[in-house]
């Protein structure tokens, strides 16, 4: 095991601690492991996580989508610049649990709240790295904001949802279109956020469109019969890109 995971494992045994004894009743802490990602990261990177952070680390690092800022926290205790960034409408407590962990740890790390669908510019002009997990499929506009990103940032690491086939034609393989699937409201896991399902294909086309280098990527999950709602069938695909304009 590489020492960056050794270290991910340390920390996030000090903030599974720290938030079982500092609960509040106002609000609950982001219930999913967001740390677990560094394993997968690294995988996908070869094990070359820190690596990129750091020739990225003359700007700030950027994690959107932070949850509870587990992981931008991490990127801080090894000795990075980082941003926390999301929307307190649609984050899990509002932004309480990454503010009051900001308190516990007596943290530098600067917290903003986006809505990337208002189009609007990131705090910083340009980023070294922006960390992008398990937001796209949250976006009203992914093309605008995925081409927003790629004048913001050198490199990226995304994921997201994608589909194989879709649950009323479970036999016709649509991974290779350029199929786009809209979920209705309340269609994937009771949650109206969920909007725009991607094939591989698909998402490879965008990321070219909106400026990007696709670098590496793999999946996760259901990768044979995977479909945009149903839980037993969830297929998530990480990936690396370069910007073409930074």
């Amino acid at each position: 095991m590489k020492n960056i995971l050794k270290q991910s494992l340390v920390f996030n045994k000090k903030l599974t601690v720290l938030k079982k004894k500092n609960i509040k009743e106002e609000f609950s802490w982001y219930p999913y492991g967001t740390m677990s990602n560094i394993h997968i990261l690294e995988n996908l990177l070869s094990n070359e996580f820190e690596n990129l952070i750091e020739r990225n680390s003359d700007l700030p690092i950027a994690d959107i989508g932070c949850a509870d800022g587990d992981l931008g926290f991490y990127i801080e205790h090894l000795g990075y610049s980082c941003e926390v960034i999301d929307h307190s409408a649609t984050n899990w407590n509002g932004m309480k649990g990454v503010r009051y962990l900001k308190e516990l740890l007596n943290s530098k790390v600067m917290i903003h709240d986006i809505n990337l669908d208002d189009m609007k510019c990131l705090p910083e002009k340009k980023y070294g790295l922006i960390i992008f997990l398990g937001i796209l499929y949250h976006l009203k506009n992914p093309f605008g904001v995925l081409e927003n990103l790629s004048r913001s940032s050198k490199e990226i690491v995304i994921s997201t949802r994608i589909a194989k086939y879709t649950k009323e034609d479970s036999g016709n393989c649509i991974s290779d279109k350029s199929f786009v699937y809209l979920l209705d409201a309340e269609e994937c896991n009771n949650d109206s956020t969920n909007y725009w399902i991607f094939t591989e294909a698909s998402l490879k086309k965008i990321l070219r469109r909106t400026g990007w280098e696709l670098i590496s990527y793999q999946s996760f999950g259901d990768t044979k019969n995977s479909n945009p709602s149903d839980s037993h069938h969830d297929e998530r695909i990480f990936l690396h890109a370069k910007s073409k304009f930074c």
